[in-house]
């Protein structure tokens, strides 16, 4: 499943279709004998408006983020506030199943609130019980809770695992039993922007060998600066990583960083064979930032094929979310 970055897409598909509709309205209304004699003025109509219809699906509106002083409660008094006017995150993601993979099968999940400026993924362990199912309970469950608003928060992580095991069937096979009791198991990488009443934040927290990479425009203009966490190399990446558990009494060591968020800032989470590619890449001055954080599917889908077939890449499945933060003016 892809999320695309706002504009992205051509605009050649869906003006096509606008005009193949207009045509349509047009030989509809000359056809009928109470509206033909109208056609001409209709016509006009239809075409001064098509501008503002495509104007509309090409540039959604986006949401400010969420100050720590308004609530649930507060959001339809929104209207005539300066919150409409300020930053915003930008958010999509490209997730890619294994080459082997049947139909639909990504142990990877992902979520995405941009108003909420949380934004999540999980690498399900392949060999673990209902892996994707648990990497999608954490995900939903983080971004839920906002954890990374207060600071350092790991109470999220029990409150998914109690949901994940209240929402499990008992298996009836012998060996479905023993996995279930072997439980789940998922890397995890977390991602909160948080508006404070003076500046911008962002805190991640990551558990195991999923990634979050930082990109922050250099002063020259031309490479970012790049801040990776918690796996800063390529070649650091664990054979055995630390894995949240669905059958764990407790956590294991939760990782977290913090830093000043800034208007052009950019963030990729990522899960670890992609977040290993990617450092590579860097390590070599041959980055693939521009890519990761703009291409679309197929072109990121190519590119890891390719990579694939030279024998960097290992056969796993590669997400990653991409966000950055931008300045809206709601009201335009």
């Amino acid at each position: 499943m892809t999320n695309r970055i706002p504009g992205a897409e051509s605009w050649r598909a869906p003006a096509g279709l606008a005009l193949l509709l207009v045509g349509v309205f047009v030989a509809l209304v000359v056809a009928s004998p109470v509206l033909g004699r109208y056609w001409p003025l209709l016509l006009l109509s239809t075409i001064a408006a098509l501008p503002f219809l495509q104007r509309e699906r090409q540039d959604p509106r986006l949401l400010p983020l969420r100050s720590p002083a308004v609530d649930d409660g507060d959001r339809a008094d929104l209207a005539g506030r300066d919150l409409l006017v300020g930053p915003a995150l930008r958010a999509s993601a490209v997730s890619l199943p294994k080459v082997a993979a049947v139909k639909g099968e990504n142990e990877d999940a992902y979520r995405i609130d941009t108003e909420r400026g949380h934004l999540a993924v999980a690498d399900g362990a392949s060999s673990s019980f209902r892996a994707a199912e648990w990497a999608r309970m954490l995900c939903a469950t983080f971004v839920e809770e906002e954890p990374l608003r207060r600071a350092r928060s790991d109470s999220w992580i029990a409150q998914a695992t109690a949901a994940f095991r209240d929402g499990t069937q008992q298996p009836s096979e012998w060996w479905s039993t023993e996995a279930a009791h072997r439980g789940a198991h998922a890397a995890f990488v977390g991602l909160g922007v948080i508006q404070g009443e003076r500046d911008l934040v962002w805190r991640a927290t990551a558990i195991g060998d999923c990634v979050l990479v930082h990109l922050r425009t250099a002063a020259d203009g031309r490479e970012p600066v790049v801040t990776a966490f918690p796996i800063a190399h390529s070649a650091a990446f664990p054979v055995n990583p630390m894995l949240l558990s669905s059958v764990a009494d407790g956590p294991p060591p939760v990782g977290y960083i913090e830093g000043t968020a800034a208007l052009g800032d950019v963030w990729l989470l990522m899960s670890d064979e992609l977040a290993r590619w990617a450092l590579r890449g860097h390590e070599a001055g041959d980055p693939l930032w521009s890519l990761l954080s703009r291409g679309g599917e197929p072109e990121i889908a190519a590119a890891a094929r390719t990579a694939r077939a030279a024998g960097v890449m290992a056969d796993d499945d590669l997400t990653v979310v991409r966000c950055e933060l931008v300045e809206v003016d709601m009201r335009c």
